[in-house]
This record gives structure tokens, C-alpha cells and sequence, in this order.
């Protein structure tokens, strides 16, 4: 047996001390990989929400929302002073897969088409498919399409596209008892209330004149304490905060003509004004140009009739003379047309032509 020395103690102490240095060094980087995919730790975004899972059963409910914390799954303000703390790096820690999990739905996603002038109601919203997601956002949009509306007086049909800011309020009912498919629910709760507001406005050449942007004939909706968000609210955790109507379409062929006819004079005026508006520039910058243009002709002159009334005092001229010189040049530079001045008025003679006999 070879006898020990403490050379070789010394030898392997530093070893362990190499190998301990590098995984603390490599640890952060790990953890971090790991994190992206939700194994061990888990990463939020700012702005979402993610569920915890133990096997089938929800643990826990994280969430980054600025001003925001979770009281047993509600989102609710935080108190004056108060923080949030958030974990090392931002990485939570979940615990040990498989028996921890963070939970993955499948969201539907629709959005509005940017241009929808002239299109069909069934062209006014772009169904970009399913995806799969582990987070919920705080806040979203969604648009709705609202087909057959029919007003109370005149039994007008409109088709309306609705658009619909909402915020999370109590994060159990979106993804864990609906498992993420809550849109078809809120749409149709959504629609109810919608239609009986639309209903009031009787016929429509009073529809027509509402306004329908935010501040809307809709904005009632959005009150914290109007039953449409205490429906939302009990039934998908959800509140509405903002809602629009950026596209409608009566059903009556006379209206939408003039309708059209309205849309094409208002974008000839629009057309008008800017030509106007140019114009008024154009004329500004030209009179501008032409007022520079008359300035620097009369400094000009200025200057040269006080460099003709300089010399001749050099040279002992008196006043009168000066006078009449000064007279003579800026009578001269007037004639702009003419290459010979006579003075007194008399006309300019031209030679033509070779000696006459």
C-alpha cells in the first residue's frame, strides 16, 4: 500500500474547490435555461399570468402585473408602500418535475384586419388559429363580429364589429375551470348586452349619428358595476375596460349607398382641404421669395448710390452734383429692359443697316 502524504490531500482538495467553482459559475446559466422550459424554475413575463400544477391540481397562481399582486386567485391592488417581491433573477421555483408542471391551454387568436373598408362583415376579422400558450396575459384585446342586430323601430339589421379591451380579475375561472376556452362565452354574454344598447338607439338614422369610438354609445358597459363586468366577472373572471365599434354595416341597400356616397365625399373634401392647404404654402413661400427678392435689390441700389455719392465728394463734387448722380443711377438700374439710356426723355436712336446716299 502506498502511504499517504498530504501532497495528495492538497492535490484533491483542489479538485473538489476547481469543480465547485465551475458549477456555481455554470449554475445561474442552468437555471436559467431550465427556466425557459418551465423545468425546476419557470420565467413570467411582464404582464402575465401562470398557473402551478401538481399533477391535475392547480398549486399555485404566479403572476408580473405592475401595481398588482394575487390574493388567493384574485388580482387585486397593492397597498401603499407595499411591493412586490420578485425571486432570485426573476426565475420562480416550481419543484420537481414530473410531479410539478406549469399548466399549458390552448388560445384561440383573432384579430381585426387593419383595412376593412368595403369588405364583407365576414372580412372584417382574421382567425389566425389555435396556439398553445402557458401564460395568460393581464390585459388583451379581442374583436367580435355582431351579425343581425335589428333595431327596435324600423327593423334595420346591422352587422357591427365590436373590439374589446379586457383585463383578469380573478385568474382561477379563464384557465382553470374553462381551460383557456372562455371567448365563446364571453362573446356571447357580451352580445346580449350589446344588442339591447343598439336596440334603444330605435332606427337607423339615429344609429348612424351615435358615436361609436371610446366614449362611445357602448361606454356604459365598461363601468366596473354595470352588469355586463358583474356577468363577466362571475362567469370568467373577466372585466371589460374599453370597447369600440370601428366598422358596421346596415342591412338596407339605400343606406349603404349612401353611406358610400358619404365615405367618397368625405375623402374628396379631405383630398380638397390638403390641395388647399399646399397651395397656401406654396403661395406663402413665393411671396416670401419675392419679398427677399425686392430687399436685396434695394440694399443694392443702397449701396451703390452711396459708393457714386462717396467717390464724387473724393473728388471735391458738390452736393448738387451728387444728388443728380445718385438720381441718374437709380433711374438707370429702373430701365431693366434697355441696354442704352438717353437722358432728358429723348428717343434711342439704333443704327441699321450701312451709310445711306
Amino acid at each position: 500500500m502506498r502511504p499517504w502524504r498530504g501532497g495528495d490531500f492538497m492535490n484533491s482538495s483542489m479538485e473538489v474547490l476547481i469543480y465547485v467553482i465551475t458549477l456555481l459559475i455554470l449554475f445561474p446559466f442552468t437555471a436559467f435555461a431550465l427556466a425557459k422550459l418551465d423545468l425546476f424554475w419557470t420565467l413570467v413575463e411582464s404582464g402575465n399570468i401562470k398557473y402551478i400544477y401538481h399533477g391535475d391540481t392547480l398549486w399555485k397562481v404566479i403572476a408580473d402585473v405592475d401595481g398588482k399582486k394575487i390574493q388567493g386567485y384574485e388580482l387585486v391592488d397593492l397597498n401603499l408602500g407595499e411591493e412586490v417581491k420578485k425571486p432570485w433573477f426573476g426565475m420562480y421555483w416550481i419543484g420537481f418535475p414530473p410531479f410539478v408542471s406549469i399548466k399549458k391551454f390552448t388560445i384561440k387568436l383573432r384579430k381585426e384586419y387593419e383595412e376593412t373598408a368595403g369588405k364583407r362583415p365576414e372580412e372584417w376579422i382574421r382567425d389566425l388559429g389555435q396556439r398553445e400558450v402557458n401564460s395568460l396575459r393581464y390585459a388583451f384585446p379581442r374583436p367580435f363580429l355582431l351579425q343581425k342586430v335589428e333595431l327596435s323601430e324600423d327593423r334595420q339589421i346591422v352587422d357591427l364589429l365590436v373590439v374589446c379591451k379586457f383585463l383578469v380579475v380573478n385568474a382561477y375561472l379563464p384557465v382553470a375551470e374553462l381551460k383557456g376556452d372562455f371567448f365563446e362565452l364571453t362573446g356571447s354574454i357580451l352580445k346580449g348586452a350589446i344588442t339591447d344598447i343598439i336596440k334603444e338607439q330605435k332606427n337607423i338614422q339615429t344609429f348612424l349619428t351615435v358615436p361609436k369610438g371610446e366614449g362611445g354609445i357602448l361606454e356604459p358597459l365598461t363601468d366596473k358595476d354595470s352588469l355586463l363586468n358583474k356577468a363577466l366577472r362571475k362567469r370568467t373572471g373577466l372585466r371589460l375596460v374599453g370597447i369600440t365599434i370601428p366598422e358596421w354595416d346596415p342591412s338596407d341597400p339605400a343606406t349603404r349607398e349612401a353611406m358610400s356616397k358619404q365615405f367618397i365625399a368625405e375623402k374628396v373634401g379631405e383630398a380638397s382641404v390638403t390641395a388647399a392647404n399646399k397651395y397656401k404654402e406654396q403661395l406663402g413661400i413665393t411671396n416670401e421669395a419675392d419679398a427677399l427678392a425686392i430687399e436685396r435689390t434695394a440694399r443694392a441700389r443702397s449701396v451703390h448710390v452711396r459708393a457714386v455719392r462717396e467717390a464724387l465728394e473724393a473728388i471735391g463734387a458738390n452736393p448738387d452734383e451728387s444728388v443728380r448722380a445718385a438720381a441718374k443711377v437709380l433711374q438707370a438700374e429702373s430701365l431693366t429692359g434697355l441696354t442704352t439710356f438717353v437722358e432728358g426723355g429723348a428717343p434711342v436712336v439704333v443704327p441699321v443697316g450701312g451709310n445711306k446716299s
